[in-house]
């Protein structure tokens, strides 16, 4: 039942105080899984990426680390001090009212914008990590150059558009409850605020289906699944983990947005902006680990410059030899 814009009952205040409170949980265990990663991987940081040479793995590494690090502590933080203040804020989605106490105006609105521009943010860098990785798959392959940027751009406008959008139509209006000596004010969002994942839901499928492509080719020349630790095998391996981890959220996330009370759509949001910068990081660091092991490879840190030597076929690049016999060669290119 949907409560009347004006009055709300004590048990509807007190189930959004709950809610409240659980989204302030979620937001203090991403900063704690995000503080933990990060200071675990100082050491891979300073010894792995600061000598590396400049290039756009490296400014996508470092840009992915320390924004999400912004993100979790500062913003994430002075959202949920805001949320213990004595005034209430509602929040409503499609009409339905979602209380959140402690939630100032001016002060909230801004960080609400902040908020939600940087969660685009982070799912863009997360996704360009991925598409450089496909690069570097593909052997530097045009057309997958320019399916990526493709990708990228239309990202880039879909997500920058739905921001601006968003923030531009969302409204907060002051409500008073005398019952219970609360001021509410409501924020309303558009109605297509819960499709905002669709467009990523079918990106990471379609970026899954390309890395499959070339694990499932080089299986079959090899006659079985045998693993190795080479470079392309590692990156392939990394993608499917990458992709069952974050695609499973991401889908949890869009199914909660359809299926579940209103008032529990924020809940998954600091954790999967947390696990897939986490995830993100841990793909570039990998292969940087992995490529400097090759006897002679020069120190400029280069995704999309990494080549594979084992009998090149005609079908993009994609390495034609088994898992076992697929290295990486010394060349890296920026």
């Amino acid at each position: 039942m949907t409560p009347d814009l004006g009055h709300f009952s004590l048990e509807e205040l007190i189930k959004e105080v709950y809610c409240t409170r659980l989204w302030n949980y979620t937001i203090l265990s991403a900063l704690v899984l995000y503080i933990y990663y990060y200071v675990t991987t100082l050491d891979s940081e300073v010894s792995v990426m600061w000598g590396a040479g400049f290039g756009i793995g490296k400014l996508i590494f470092y840009s992915i680390r320390y924004f999400t690090l912004f993100y979790v502590i500062f913003i994430n933080i002075g959202l949920s001090h805001t949320h213990t203040n004595v005034s209430a804020e509602t929040l409503v989605f499609w009409h339905f009212p979602i209380i959140v106490p402690g939630l100032r105006t001016t002060r909230c609105k801004i960080l609400e914008d902040i908020s939600y521009i940087s969660t685009f943010v982070i799912i863009l860098l997360a996704d360009f990590a991925l598409q450089l990785k496909l690069y570097a798959l593909y052997q530097k392959s045009k057309r997958i150059l320019t399916f990526m940027v493709i990708i990228s751009i239309s990202m880039v406008i879909y997500y920058t558009t739905f921001a601006a959008m968003v923030i531009k139509n969302w409204t907060i209006i002051l409500v008073t409850d005398s019952e219970v000596n609360l001021s509410t004010h409501y924020m309303i969002y558009p109605s297509y605020y819960n499709k905002a994942l669709i467009p990523k839901l079918i990106t990471e499928g379609i970026m899954l289906a390309l890395a499959l492509r070339v694990g499932v080719k080089n299986m079959r020349q090899n006659g079985g699944i045998e693993m190795s630790n080479s470079l392309l095998n590692l990156i392939v391996k990394d993608s499917i983990f990458y992709f069952v981890v974050i695609f499973s959220l991401c889908l949890s996330n869009q199914l909660l947005r359809f299926l579940a009370d209103p008032e529990f759509f924020p809940l998954p949001g600091p954790i999967i902006l947390a696990l897939e910068g986490t995830l993100s990081q841990h793909l570039l660091i990998n292969v940087r680990i992995q490529a400097s092991k090759r006897g002679g490879m020069e120190t400029e840190f280069s995704l999309e410059g990494i080549r594979f030597r084992s009998g090149l076929g005609s079908d993009e690049g994609v390495p034609d030899g088994s898992f076992g016999s697929v290295y990486s060669i010394t060349s890296t290119a920026d």
